[in-house]
């Protein structure tokens, strides 16, 4: 199978990025893949990056991952591209929340 890209734009947010890491390891047979990760927050992306190689190395999954801080350098080729920006604080983030939960949508 051939391997497809997905660009992780936000990936400073280390609790998303986690999960979506965690995702693609417990589905092998969807990979392989390349993973490119962007922050514009240096010391946050390169905590995440070390996050996810370790666990990419613990389950030997077939991710290749890659980091900057500068989009253009990973957006090329990619299949998939996942934004997880927050703008606005925990006030905006609980709109995202409530109000589809108002709706029956989680």
């Amino acid at each position: 199978m051939s391997e497809k890209k997905i660009v992780l734009i936000g990936a400073g947010s280390t609790m998303f990025t986690q999960r979506l890491v965690a995702n693609l390891i417990q589905f092998p047979h969807l990979g392989p893949w390349e993973l490119g990760l962007v922050d514009i927050d240096a010391e946050a992306l390169k905590t995440t990056m070390l996050l996810a190689q370790r666990m990419i190395a613990m389950k030997e999954a077939e991710i290749t991952v890659y980091a900057s801080t500068e989009r253009r350098d990973l957006l090329p080729r990619a299949n998939i591209v996942v934004t997880t920006i927050a703008v606005g604080g925990r006030r905006a983030w609980e709109k995202d929340v409530f109000i589809p939960r108002k709706y029956g949508i989680y």
